[in-house]
């Protein structure tokens, strides 16, 4: 990455990470994803980096991002969740683009009554004064650091998986000696986990009765592991009634990074318990390179094939050493596309 494209990235990551202070857990409560609108400005900040934008123009681009702002958390389960994230990516440099060909938006959008903070923050969030004073001190991506989804399901079920895997780890538990399976969240932990009784792939993400039960299963979770016929087999659909969710009282409100989850395993052999307080892929529990090379065969073999795959993951980690950019793009086309010909767009150089 280059290092207009490495500033860029932690500028997003810090004004996303700001910005989700001051909107504190209450947003999410209130029905909205973060994702899709504090990513939205995240992106918005990158991509006005990337395209070099003047003040006023930076100015304009969140003017821009602020009538896109949305996202309902109503939506987890289905496609449109997914949706989220990638309207958030486009949602932010169509926002700088726009604002750099001269369209105009209110140039003070986060400020005062109607603005963004006004109409998307909870109560709990933190004063902007006090936010704003804190930019770069420290980073986000210093503290609290880079979080990364180890698994493809929601962020919320990750730290009870990591509690559970240990589990298995040390006691060589067994899906069939399993006779409950007790996971304790805290206010606000499992909001995003909607489904409980899942029937589909998409369901199956946004529960911790059917990960859990995957995990027990299968050992690995990946992509396949959430399919309608994955999800619909009797032996997950047996063991997710075994698992129950149950309240860990306290006064403030939790996400899926932070707080922690109660596991408790019950078998013939004993109880089994442990109080999970990492998440797997933070800065407390890092993804090893096994797992990141792991998970991208996951996403790229399906669609490049595995030669493929690899071959790409190979340009990525020389990405600063190549000469040309198009070996990097032209290793994301499948071997049999049927494309031949590509136009490449190029951004000069002083615009990164």
């Amino acid at each position: 990455m280059t290092s207009i494209g490495t500033a860029a990235y932690a500028i997003g990551l810090e004004v996303a990470g700001k910005i989700g202070r001051i909107f504190g857990h209450g947003h999410l409560q209130s029905g909205w994803h973060p994702t899709a609108s504090i990513g939205l400005l995240g992106s918005t900040a990158v991509a006005a980096r990337l395209l070099a934008l003047n003040v006023g123009e930076l100015e304009c681009a969140w003017g821009l991002a602020g009538s896109q702002l949305g996202g309902l958390v109503r939506n987890f389960g289905t496609m449109t969740k997914s949706f989220h994230a990638g309207q958030a990516a486009r949602g932010g440099l169509l926002s700088a683009w726009m604002a750099q060909q001269g369209f105009s938006a209110d140039n003070t959008i986060f400020d005062g009554e109607g603005g963004i903070f006004a109409v998307y923050a909870g109560k709990d969030g933190e004063p902007p004064d006090v936010v704003m004073r804190s930019l770069g001190k420290p980073w986000e991506i210093v503290y609290p650091g880079n979080f990364v989804k180890r698994w493809p399901c929601c962020y919320s079920s990750h730290r009870a998986l990591g509690g559970l895997y240990t589990l298995i780890d040390r006691h060589g538990l067994r899906p069939e000696e399993i006779s409950e399976i007790i996971v304790g969240f805290l206010p606000g932990g499992d909001q995003a986990l909607v489904s409980r009784s899942p029937r589909t792939g998409l369901e199956g993400k946004f529960s911790i009765e059917y990960v859990i039960a995957a995990a027990l299963l299968d050992g690995q979770l990946a992509l396949n592991t959430f399919t309608d016929t994955m999800v619909q087999r009797e032996t997950a659909q047996t063991l997710m009634k075994k698992v129950r969710r149950v309240r860990i009282a306290d006064n403030k409100v939790f996400s899926g990074i932070s707080g922690h989850n109660d596991i408790t395993v019950i078998t013939p052999r004993g109880r089994f318990e442990l109080r999970a307080e990492r998440v797997p892929g933070s800065p407390a529990w890092p993804m090893t390179a096994q797992d990141r090379t792991r998970k991208f065969r996951d996403c790229a073999a399906p669609i490049l094939g595995r030669t493929r795959a690899d071959q790409l993951l190979d340009c990525i980690e020389r990405c600063q050493d190549l000469p040309d950019i198009r070996e990097l793009t032209a290793a994301t086309v499948p071997a049999n596309n049927s494309l031949k010909r590509t136009k490449i767009v190029t951004i000069p150089a002083s615009h990164g």
